[in-house]
């Protein structure tokens, strides 16, 4: 049986911009493609975070927000295509949002910067 691994990952120039990984699953003659897709913005933001599951997929992934000491400032589950956080009360730095897999898996990490 002849398994291959194809992983592709394509970042733009801004943070805030998509990043896209596919894997690519061959067994015997059986092709699966899983594409996984997210964009946050705006970036920097004012206090609202957009995140944006661009996945065909059903399956459920988690967020979860940190700051630069690495104490968790939010997290919730990404269970529709749109999600939008409420920083607003938060203080003026960098933040990171991470996106996982219901294994725990880290999909994406974005740097937010909030002004």
């Amino acid at each position: 049986m002849n398994i291959f691994f194809k992983i592709f990952v394509s970042l733009g120039l801004t943070l805030s911009s998509m990043a896209q990984n596919i894997i690519d699953i061959n067994l015997s003659n059986t092709t699966t493609t899983k594409t996984v897709i997210f964009k946050a913005y705006p970036n920097p933001t004012t206090g609202l975070i957009h995140i944006e599951n661009g996945n065909l997929n059903n399956e459920i992934y988690q967020y979860s927000l940190y700051d630069t000491r690495g104490k968790q400032i939010l997290k919730g589950e990404l269970v529709f295509r749109k999600k939008t956080i409420n920083i607003e009360n938060h203080p003026t730095g960098t933040y990171f949002l991470n996106i996982n897999n219901t294994k725990f898996r880290s999909i994406k990490t974005f740097k937010i910067f909030k002004e």
